[in-house]
Order: C-alpha cells, then structure tokens, then sequence
C-alpha cells in the first residue's frame, strides 16, 4: 500500500511529481481512512493505528472499522456492537490518547 505526499490545487494546470512512499509496520491492513490531515487504519486482527509523522502508533482496543474527520476519529468494534470515539486533547502535541468514550 502506498500514500501520496504532496499538494493538488484546483483549477491550477502544473505539473506535479508524486512522492508515493510504502505504508509499512502494519501486517494485513484491511481498511485505512485520512481526513483533515490525519490518517487512520486497522489491520485484520481489528487492532486499531494512527498515522504519526511516518510511524503507525496502535491506539488501545480493538476495530472493526476506523474513520477520522471534522467530528474526530469514531470506530466500531464488532465484538460489543459499540461505537467509540477516541478524544485527544488540545494540549496534547503529539498522539496521546487520554481516553476511549463508549457510547
């Protein structure tokens, strides 16, 4: 699997070189999401990743199913039927998971 490092303006013909770099340190990925400039992803054990700098971090729990946007990062754990959403707090300048809400 690869991503794409770069920028793409609308509306502006230029000729743009893709830096596509190998996703690595995550066996079986099975479903990845990107968002608002972080990037998501669970492997087939459901063991749920965030994407920092260029190392995948493993957040606690486990996922069927991953996703980040505007209202955070949510997932679905199959097992319990739950939703979750992972809050990280302001202060916090790199990945620190503080606490997983169960709803």
């Amino acid at each position: 699997l690869y991503y794409f490092i770069g920028a793409i303006y609308p509306y502006v013909f230029v000729s743009i070189a893709w830096d596509c770099q190998e996703v690595v340190n995550i066996k079986n990925l099975m479903q990845i999401d990107a968002g608002l400039g972080q990037v998501v992803a669970t492997d087939t054990s459901q063991i749920p990743y965030y994407l920092v700098g260029d190392e995948w971090i493993r957040l606690p729990g486990s996922l069927k199913h991953i996703t980040v946007g505007p209202a955070g990062i949510w997932g679905v754990n199959k097992s319990f039927g739950r939703i979750h959403r992972y809050v990280l707090p302001f202060a916090c300048l790199s990945i620190c998971l503080c606490c997983l809400q169960a709803f």
